[in-house]
């Protein structure tokens, strides 16, 4: 469980003074239960801005600025939809790939989706040379064939030695969204060796569609040894999904709107580096 530390009880005390403060001048026509519904609309919004700022520095704590890190996902726009909280805090502190299994050409758009996703991570603050991709016709995009996990585990880590990467962050075991190349890139990634993996927690389907309310759920709610990143720039997030030109229908409207993973990403190291 999350403990409210003396900074926590800090800004809590200067919204709380702050929130009171303002009460004292707004204009005596209105009613006191008016007044302390802005009070508290305030006291969470004051309260608010100075945690987000504090749980993503004590989470980038944890990522060591020498060393590579290489963000696994299956297709173009995984990147944007599921772990954009962490490349938006992650991008400029350490050296960040983001590594894609496959071009997304389930419907023969693979070259163009290609192009999106190195328009998205530029946007999202990653150059194209930290843009990598498999590049194997074995792995192709599909809802419902599996794998080679075992290949694909071999491949990626050739990939991943090539470009001297230290430490690998993918999907959890149900892949966020059940889909099937998602959860055998999981069982992928937690096959390589050598190195440090940490996946993403998931969710139930009630709590993946709360949007800001799982914020609150999820910080008092996680392990301490979790990480745990919130989105500081909706904007971008929003932005870089636009860049997928070919993939922005009416849906994924909907989904930056309920979904909480745009807003945060909890993480879970699941192995340390092996010698």
């Amino acid at each position: 469980m999350a403990i409210i530390n003396k900074k926590d009880m800090f800004w809590i005390s200067f919204s709380a003074i702050a929130s009171i403060l303002f009460v004292v001048f707004i204009d005596n026509t209105y009613q006191w239960i008016n007044k302390k519904i802005i009070a508290s609309i305030i006291l969470g919004l004051i309260y608010g801005y100075f945690k987000l700022k504090s749980v993503n520095k004590r989470a980038k704590k944890f990522f060591d600025q020498k060393k590579n890190y290489a963000l696994v996902i299956a297709h173009p726009d995984d990147e944007v939809m599921f772990f954009s909280p962490t490349i938006l805090s992650l991008c400029q502190h350490v050296n960040l790939f983001i590594v894609c299994v496959t071009k997304g050409n389930y419907y023969g758009l693979g070259k163009i989706r290609k192009a999106e996703l190195y328009e998205s991570c530029y946007y999202l603050g990653i150059p194209k040379n930290r843009v990598l991709f498999l590049k194997d016709r074995k792995f192709f995009d599909h809802p419902t064939l599996k794998w080679d996990t075992v290949l694909l585990s071999e491949k990626l880590q050739l990939l991943l030695q090539t470009f001297q990467i230290n430490s690998v962050l993918t999907f959890g075991p149900n892949g966020v969204s059940g889909h099937i190349n998602h959860i055998d890139l999981h069982t992928a990634v937690c096959s390589l060796n050598s190195y440090q993996i940490l996946y993403l927690k998931d969710v139930n389907i009630f709590r993946k569609y709360t949007s800001c309310l799982d914020i609150v759920y999820t910080y008092f709610s996680q392990p301490s040894s979790n990480l745990l990143f919130i989105n500081e720039n909706m904007s971008k997030t929003f932005w870089s999904l636009r860049k997928h030109k070919s993939q922005f229908v009416w849906f994924r409207l909907l989904y930056i709107i309920f979904s909480r993973y745009v807003l945060v990403n909890d993480w879970i190291v699941y192995k340390e580096i092996q010698s």
